[in-house]
């Protein structure tokens, strides 16, 4: 494929020392939209997307260089976040809150997400804009800050399987669309007896395992807004998938939901919500003839 014109791309270079890169990002089955700007304080902009003046939320953000071809298609980006906390608010906007990003992207949320990049000049303009991205795979989420892979649209005609996948498991994530449990209504406050970096020893009531793959957030102490996913629990005792910041002390409060293991068991005598359940447990198992 021939390469774009060189004075467009010298144009699209010489742009990004003089701008402010911007991301706008929407998960799929949501109409949540989370919007970053790579710049030190908070930019109010209304890009002309149908939302009006929106704020962007000052988080530095990494990127690859963004490459042009002759028939204006862009090739592949990777964008670095730092793990910042997320929250959806009332009005559908992420912002930050308790919510670890890197929990939420090993959790799914942004597979298949869109994701546009705007550059704005110094004087207020938009210099750029692109909106033919999708998260296509995450390439590494740790403590520190989530990397992710954006393709084209156009990848989405390359998927070869299926977004209902026919096994035992069911294909939806608890309380997403699908699923339509609501989260609010599973949603426990409690109080930490004490604890450690990777346990929270509470009175919070349940059966053995009933939190397990669930989510507990600090709502005060020094961990306040940092979430975890809950790993285990028995006898009101949380263990956690990563460690805390900070060790727990008695008198933390939390919130927490539950987890779901996907089974047909799971939907039926811990959410009665077998009416949604999209596994399919009667598929006979495979068997080979000797």
């Amino acid at each position: 494929m021939k390469k774009a014109l060189p004075a467009f791309v010298s144009a699209l270079q010489g742009a990004e020392r003089s701008v402010i890169d911007m991301l706008k990002v929407r998960p799929q089955g949501t109409d949540a939209v989370l919007r970053i700007a790579n710049w030190p304080e908070p930019v109010t902009l209304d890009v002309g997307d149908g939302y009006g003046a929106e704020t962007w939320y000052p988080i530095p953000f990494t990127r690859s260089e963004v490459r042009a071809q002759a028939d204006l298609t862009i090739d592949d980006l990777t964008l670095a976040v730092p793990n910042i906390g997320l929250q959806i608010s009332d009005v559908g906007t992420l912002q930050p809150g308790a919510y670890a990003l890197n929990e939420l992207a090993l959790g799914g949320l942004f597979d298949g997400a869109e994701v546009s990049l705007y550059q704005l000049s110094l004087a207020g303009q938009i210099v750029f804009h692109h909106s033919d991205w999708i998260v296509s795979a995450i390439l590494s989420a740790d403590r520190t800050q989530v990397s992710f892979h954006l393709q084209s649209f156009i990848a989405r005609l390359m998927v070869r399987s299926p977004l209902t996948t026919f096994q035992d498991q069911c294909n939806n994530a608890l309380f997403d669309q699908f699923c339509g449990l609501l989260r609010s209504a599973y949603l426990v406050a409690g109080t930490a007896l004490g604890g450690t970096h990777s346990q929270v020893f509470s009175a919070v009531g349940g059966d053995d395992g009933y939190y397990a793959l669930g989510a507990i957030t600090f709502t005060s102490g020094a961990n306040a807004g940092v979430g975890r996913t809950v790993a285990s629990f028995a006898g009101g005792t949380f263990g956690l998938m990563a460690d805390l910041p900070y060790a727990v002390s008695g008198g933390d409060t939390f919130t927490a939901v539950p987890g779901c293991n996907k089974t047909v068991e799971a939907c039926q005598s811990k959410f009665s919500n077998l009416a949604n359940y999209r596994g399919f447990p009667a598929i006979p198992d495979p068997t080979v003839l000797i």
